[in-house]
């Protein structure tokens, strides 16, 4: 491990495995069925309603008081590693 991963990047990919499990996984059969993707209003929406799961921070905003200076690359790792 490195330190500048820290107890935020866990709780992020927490989050994010979450979010998998419930939005994503429940969801694959139904979007397979409609050619391969789902929606992407629909996949927006669920970001959103699911608790603003922000893939790219600039100009949106922050996850759970993690600000857009505290941002950094491990975010992006992390979401790519659970999705």
């Amino acid at each position: 491990f490195t330190p500048y991963y820290n107890e935020k990047h866990k709780a992020y990919r927490l989050h994010v495995r979450k979010w998998v499990e419930t939005e994503i996984t429940p969801n694959v059969e139904k979007w397979i069925a409609r050619n391969g993707h789902p929606n992407v209003r629909e996949y927006i929406a669920q970001m959103v309603a699911y608790g603003g799961l922000y893939v790219f921070p600039f100009g949106y905003g922050s996850w759970n008081g993690v600000t857009q200076a505290e941002w950094d690359p491990f975010y992006l790792i992390i979401y790519y590693q659970e999705i």
